[in-house]
């Protein structure tokens, strides 16, 4: 069996290509809004875009915001999956009803 060998012309390989960018673009920016609360920092560098001055202090006040949420605000956020996934230590001295 042989596979038929076919040749894409340049537009639509561009089409291809920006809409795989496209989708992994979003696909990271979705994967860290789960994660860590905020966008994407790298999502240009996928883009080809260079970075500017802009972009460096945007990324520089998303991380300050994510440093911000992971020391004061997750601390209840894992307590609860920790306890949804069995995770937790009982106290000795806790009533069971």
């Amino acid at each position: 069996m042989q596979i038929a060998e076919t040749e894409l012309n340049t537009e639509t390989e561009s089409l291809i290509n920006s809409s795989l960018t496209g989708l992994w673009n979003d696909n990271g920016n979705y994967l860290s809004l789960q994660y860590t609360g905020t966008a994407s920092t790298s999502a240009g560098c996928t883009n080809g875009e260079k970075e500017g001055i802009i972009d460096a202090m945007n990324s520089a006040m998303t991380s300050l915001g994510r440093f911000v949420a992971n020391n004061f605000t997750d601390g209840p956020k894992q307590k609860c999956i920790d306890v949804l996934l069995g995770r937790t230590k009982t106290s000795s001295n806790a009533l069971y009803y």
